[in-house]
């Protein structure tokens, strides 16, 4: 982690933080929110609280470590998306579990890639299904390698899954496996580097035609960069529920 004072890192993440609600929200709109915060700091920490808890259980019981909550300000990450990203925070595997019962596929046909990775949480979860292979796409080097430590020290019977890894890249940027696509994004960043990650994964659907689902987490916290999927020609939307979408390619939206 990075060895600046509290009070820069503070000053990062605040300024970050306004920046992000600007691109999002608007001035109005970033008004509104700071003036609710109090009680909306409130709210998350209660929420994230009994969340960390259910995630240290699991880190207890498998040795790792992929619980808390990590600020981007906090990081040293090279990439000039950096101002588009968002902090990293565990999916629990309750939610993971119901995610991937809601897309009733061959799991040994696709390859599963967790887009902003971060610690490799999904990663560990993703490996108790028979996917082909399951990737972990991270732009933090400091996350990738806490990632890495936790796939190497992972021991869990119920594993099914061992071509397991976390790559540091920017999605961007990142070339997409050949094979059926299971692609699960947890709100990891904001409307732009959305649009460029679709933009890199059109051109790799025109170079090899093939199955792509896309499971979005969250998507009430930053509606602009779930509509960059919704308002792609290449995906529909096939699952709406409270929390999460689910979108596939190759659908014919008139039918």
């Amino acid at each position: 982690m990075s060895s600046q004072s509290p009070r820069v890192s503070l000053f990062r993440s605040i300024r970050r933080k306004f920046a992000r609600s600007l691109e999002i929200r608007g001035l109005w709109g970033s008004i509104g929110l700071a003036v609710k915060q109090p009680y909306l700091w409130f709210r998350f920490h209660k929420t994230e609280d009994r969340r960390n808890e259910t995630q240290q259980e699991f880190d207890r019981k498998f040795g790792v470590d992929t619980s808390g909550i990590v600020y981007l300000s906090d990081l040293d990450i090279a990439s000039p998306n950096f101002v588009h990203g968002t902090r990293y925070g565990p999916t629990l595997k309750k939610t993971f579990d119901e995610v991937v019962g809601q897309v009733p596929i061959a799991h040994s046909d696709f390859v599963f890639i967790d887009v902003g990775s971060g610690k490799g949480a999904v990663l560990l979860y993703a490996s108790e299904y028979p996917f082909q292979r399951v990737v972990g796409v991270e732009f933090s080097r400091e996350l990738h390698e806490i990632a890495q430590k936790n796939i190497a020290r992972y021991q869990n019977p119920a594993r099914r899954c061992f071509l397991v890894e976390s790559i540091c890249s920017d999605i961007v940027e990142y070339r997409f496996p050949k094979q059926p696509l299971f692609l699960f994004l947890n709100t990891p960043f904001g409307a732009p580097i959305c649009d460029g990650m679709a933009r890199n994964l059109a051109k790799s659907l025109e170079e090899a035609p093939r199955d792509v689902y896309l499971v979005y987490l969250n998507y009430d916290y930053d509606q602009p960069a779930v509509a960059v999927f919704s308002s792609t020609s290449f995906l529909t939307e096939i699952v709406t529920k409270p929390g999460y979408k689910i979108f596939r390619s190759g659908v014919n939206r008139a039918s």
